[in-house]
């Protein structure tokens, strides 16, 4: 039984060897076809095939000496009661015996590698909005040495872990950075959900203008629409810089006028309003028939609506809840206006795709006579550092003014966005571009005693 049990041992050990070195001997040939990302998108090391069939030789010894000894009528059940004479004399049985191993170890290391480098290629897939994805890559001479690493791009890149040569980032500008990675987020966002198209308005103002081109940049002019829906309020500069930019762009835009919509609508509300001034309510009807006229235009088409307002218009709330806001992705609502602008001028670097009257003239809602946003707002420069420090470097007020602030401006701004936090929390998710943007990167309770 002694005997037995040693040669059991050393047939099972000699298949599951042979099966280490035949894989072992395809090992090139799989880093070749991985190289070439033909197979499994990473190679084998011989680290891992070693483990791998250590792991299976101690467990396999009875799966694979059983069946051999199954096929030649000859089982280990009845030596080890003694029914049978231990010891291998017939060479036959010795020989299935190791057959029937190396094959066993053979299959078992091959599809068991091939799983764990699937899964982990699939969890590497998922990873999400990463600047740099390497694939490291072992036992191969192609290695990357002092090697570009593009930002915002899948790249396959050969590395050697114990070099001492530095893999770096590849040296871009920052706003070629700033426009890959909000297309990254918009494409990879709509990949995951379902979504082919998307669609935007256009109002001839530089926030819907910087979107379309990001989204134009991410999916491709014929998978996005733009929509021009001029109010009485609209300016002929702004409707004729709306269609300038979808012609540059090269997007289909349709043109939905909602004046006629908006008084209809108002005239609902004649007698409920009977000798009260207009105010914000008449304004965000106007936004708030856009918005339905963009979802129903998602609804009908599947187009995904991805909203225009920035993270300056967010902080304080400058926005209309379900009107601008509404949407499945807020492309730009970490990005403050004053780099919007920037953004555009780097846009423009070359050719101009952005009207220049879109860049130049003041900003404004245009939803009454003459509005502009100053009419409401601080001066972007002043809003915008103001917010960066509160929001981004969590200062308080009083070291705001400390910095040369005026007292009353630093107090509105963090009044209103102490306020607008039930807003936020109503929106379209964002794409994080700075160090600290408003939802999972600031959260703060929406309904506190600490804001008078």
């Amino acid at each position: 039984m002694v005997q037995f049990i040693a040669e059991s041992f050393l047939y099972t050990f000699v298949g599951t060897v042979l099966a280490f070195l035949a894989v072992y001997g395809l090992l090139p040939i799989f880093n070749l076809m991985a190289g070439k990302e033909l197979l499994f998108h990473t190679i084998f090391s011989i680290q891992s095939i070693l483990g791998i069939t250590i792991i299976f030789f101690l467990v396999s010894i009875l799966a694979g000496s059983y069946p051999a000894f199954y096929l030649t009528s000859f089982n280990p059940i009845d030596v080890l009661k003694g029914k049978v004479r231990s010891g291998m004399k017939s060479k036959g049985i010795r020989s299935i015996l190791v057959i029937v191993q190396f094959t066993i170890s053979i299959a078992l290391i091959i599809s068991t590698m091939v799983v764990y480098k699937q899964l982990s290629y699939l969890q590497d897939k998922n990873i999400g909005l990463d600047k740099q994805r390497v694939l490291v890559l072992r036992n191969t001479r192609r290695l990357a040495s002092n090697m570009d690493v593009p930002g915002f791009r899948e790249a396959n890149l050969v590395v050697d872990m114990e070099a001492s040569a530095v893999v770096r980032p590849e040296a871009r500008e920052t706003f070629a950075d700033l426009r890959d990675a909000l297309a990254l987020g918009v494409r990879d966002y709509m990949h995951k959900c379902g979504f082919k198209s998307a669609v935007l308005g256009l109002s001839g103002g530089i926030d819907s203008a910087v979107v379309s081109v990001i989204a134009v940049h991410a999916l491709g002019a014929e998978n996005v629409v733009g929509v021009s829906m001029p109010s009485p309020y609209s300016s002929r500069g702004s409707i004729d810089d709306a269609l300038a930019l979808a012609r540059n762009l090269g997007i289909k835009c349709l043109q939905i006028p909602i004046a006629d919509a908006f008084r209809s609508f108002k005239a609902q509300f004649a007698e409920v309003f009977a000798g009260l001034p207009e105010d914000t309510t008449e304004e965000n009807m106007q936004s708030r028939l856009r918005g339905m006229i963009l979802m129903s235009l998602s609804n009908k088409f599947g187009h995904i609506l991805l909203t225009t307002g920035n993270k300056s218009e967010l902080a304080v709330g400058y926005c209309t809840i379900y009107g601008d806001m509404a949407g499945g992705l807020a492309v730009i609502s970490d990005v403050p206006k004053t780099m919007v602008y920037d953004l555009a001028r780097w846009i423009n670097r070359e050719r101009e795709i952005i009207p220049r009257a879109t860049i130049e003239k003041p900003p404004s809602a245009e939803l009454k006579p003459n509005q502009v946003d100053q009419d409401t707002l601080p001066p972007y420069e002043i809003l915008d550092e103001i917010l960066r420090l509160y929001v981004e470097e969590n200062l308080s007020a009083r070291d705001i003014v400390a910095r040369g602030f005026a007292d009353k401006t630093v107090r509105w701004v963090q009044r209103r966005v102490d306020l607008n936090e039930y807003k936020r929390e109503q929106a379209a998710p964002g794409i994080k571009v700075t160090s600290r943007a408003f939802g999972i990167g600031r959260r703060m309770p929406i309904a506190q005693r600490y804001v008078s």
